[in-house]
């Protein structure tokens, strides 16, 4: 798949803090919220908390610039 998103009513993960094995993570800001960005080389992630879960945007590193992926994210944003 090319582009994914899934909502959960579990708690937003934690940072995995795994630069060993390949996975890069920190806290951005999209649209005046805080995401936990997370590239683990084949996809970029996107987790947004909202009240009663998050919801998790992927796209693929082959098919989405990190640019085009935030983008598209700050619009789901603006629509949750």
């Amino acid at each position: 798949m090319h582009f994914w998103f899934v909502f959960s009513k579990l708690d937003l993960p934690e940072l995995l803090q795994n630069e060993e094995g390949g996975i890069s993570e920190e806290w951005v800001e999209i649209d005046g919220n805080e995401v936990l960005f997370r590239n683990n080389g084949t996809d970029y992630q996107y987790f947004i908390a909202v009240g009663e879960g998050h919801y998790m945007f992927s796209y693929n590193v082959e098919h989405y610039s990190q640019e085009e992926a935030e983008d598209l994210t700050k619009t789901f944003i603006s629509e949750i």
